[in-house]
């Protein structure tokens, strides 16, 4: 799982080894892989933000991936992050035009599928404000806790929130 980045699918754990009665029981005593949402998986460890975000459907997108990012001590997305609400600040002026972001964590959470993905209905425990992106990324293994920083970049440009 950790080559995965802690999230693999259930296909991936039966090439593995994994039976589907083992992947049943493992689930209903709480140890094993944690079952994510129907077919995804994760390690017990991972990120309680990207465990939200598969909760509800994807990889973490753009603000939030900016900000899980700039948390894990990425320059570039913290240096988003400050241009971007420099930008905001124009913006209020009326001097450009560009997405609402505050200094303060989004409430809202992003999340990436790829492009060839509906919309599904939400599985997790406790539902949050979502923002939907759908980006190639999504189905990159590489990819699968959070887009990479320029992507979430270009997304956070764009996004109205």
């Amino acid at each position: 799982m950790a080559g995965q980045g802690g999230i693999v699918t259930r296909a991936e754990l039966l090439l593995a080894g994994w039976s589907a009665d083992e992947l049943r029981i493992a689930h209903g005593m709480g140890i094993g892989p944690t079952r994510l949402r129907r077919g995804w998986y994760g390690a017990h460890d991972i990120d309680p933000v990207v465990r939200q975000a598969w909760e509800h459907g994807g990889a973490l997108a753009c603000w939030s991936a900016l900000e899980w990012h700039a948390a894990r001590g990425a320059g570039a997305a913290r240096a988003a992050l400050h241009a971007l609400n420099a930008l905001n600040a124009l913006n209020a002026l009326g001097q450009a035009p560009v997405a609402h972001h505050s200094d303060e964590p989004s409430r809202t959470l992003h999340i990436c599928l790829p492009p060839h993905a509906h919309v599904r209905r939400i599985e997790a425990e406790h539902p949050l404000p979502l923002m939907r992106h759908w980006h190639p990324t999504a189905t990159r293994r590489a990819s699968r806790r959070s887009v990479p920083v320029e992507v979430a970049i270009e997304q956070a440009r764009w996004c109205r929130r």
